[in-house]
């Protein structure tokens, strides 16, 4: 029995020293060299597994970075997009009052203060028009002068409201555009207009190429009827909104003459040589003797008359040779009368000879 203990107790001892202690693998065994292998694709195929892992990490990071950037530059757009008209009127007006464009100036305070609310610059330009315009007003001396137009007003349908901040879920945009689209087959223009200005201002990027493209067709179309009745201001703003949208062809021209005009309509009284330049400008240099309603010979004409006036009592001689230019011209309409302007010129002559001695 004790024999058999001991033979029991050394099996166990050797059995688990061989196990504890197993022979080292033959390198050169096929099955070393087959685990080998299979360790080496594994190693393998896990690296390329953690690369495409990585790789897929990097790509949707940046997809997820560009959006967002998209987003912020888009939201940005938006916001100053509704403004961006405003903005453009605001920083022209202080180059008008430079420059004597009062009329113009006027236009655009005019268009602003239909805006609500009202831009911060109308306070501060508002009364430094006023003060340009009351500077620019004859003197109370008594002046033979052609009658200068009054003023056109401005349209009298009302600038639509900047509505960013209405949601845009209250409106039925679709049915918006195919009221615009109505609007400009009936030739409401102005109409049309304000529509789509609403359209812009609730979702910039909705319909965004038909949108711009319909809005500048009504502003142009209106901008070439508004120069054809005669209504300068009113189509010279309009071209310059229309130009913010794109190309507006002959208007550029149209509204670069309907400027000169306006400003000679206002020196007439005060410069007259000021308004003689710009209206001899127009009719030879820009070949263009008609705009629209206006008879430009006509306008040059009255311009000539009134600088003789002006300078008669200084010096007859060139007051004549003013009155001379003005009788040359041959206008459609004359608006001064053909035989005070000759008793003017022969007196002019007559006080010229005694000068000249």
């Amino acid at each position: 029995m004790l024999a058999h203990l001991h033979y029991n107790r050394c099996c166990f001892f050797d059995l688990r020293h061989d196990q504890l202690n197993p022979p080292p693998p033959n390198p050169a065994s096929p099955e070393s060299r087959s685990r080998s292998r299979l360790n080496s694709c594994l190693f393998w195929a896990l690296g390329a597994a953690i690369f495409l892992f990585v790789s897929g990490l990097v790509a949707l990071a940046s997809a997820y970075a560009g959006w967002s950037s998209g987003v912020v530059i888009a939201s940005a757009n938006a916001s100053s997009t509704a403004l961006a008209e405003v903005r453009q009127q605001c920083a022209r007006l202080p180059e008008d009052l430079a420059t004597g464009n009062l009329a113009l100036a006027g236009a655009r305070l005019e268009s602003l203060r239909r805006l609500s609310p009202s831009p911060d610059c109308l306070g501060h330009w508002s009364p430094m028009a006023t003060q340009a315009w009351l500077a620019a007003l004859p003197s109370p001396t008594p002046t033979i002068v052609a009658p200068v137009p009054t003023a056109t007003a401005l349209p009298t349908s009302p600038a639509p409201a900047i509505a960013t901040l209405i949601p845009n879920a209250e409106y039925d945009l679709d049915a918006l555009l195919a009221a615009a689209q109505g609007e400009l087959a009936a030739g409401d223009y102005y109409a049309a207009i304000d529509t789509l200005d609403a359209i812009i201002s609730l979702d910039p990027s909705y319909q965004r190429e038909l949108t711009r493209d319909l809005i500048l067709q009504a502003l142009t179309t209106q901008a070439q009827t508004l120069f054809e009745n005669g209504k300068l201001s009113e189509a010279i703003v309009l071209s310059e909104r229309a130009e913010l949208h794109g190309d507006i062809g002959e208007l550029t021209f149209l509204r670069e003459v309907a400027l000169m005009l306006q400003n000679a309509q206002l020196f007439v009284s005060n410069n007259p040589a000021e308004a003689v330049r710009l209206l001899r400008r127009i009719v030879y240099n820009f070949q263009t003797p008609r705009l629209m309603t206006f008879d430009m010979v006509g306008e040059l004409q009255a311009a000539l008359a009134a600088y003789g006036d002006w300078l008669l009592p200084s010096d007859a001689c060139a007051a004549q040779a003013q009155y001379a230019a003005a009788l040359e011209l041959q206008p459609l309409n004359w608006t001064i009368n053909r035989d005070s302007l000759t008793a003017k010129s022969q007196r002019a002559t007559q006080a010229c000879v005694p000068q000249s001695q």
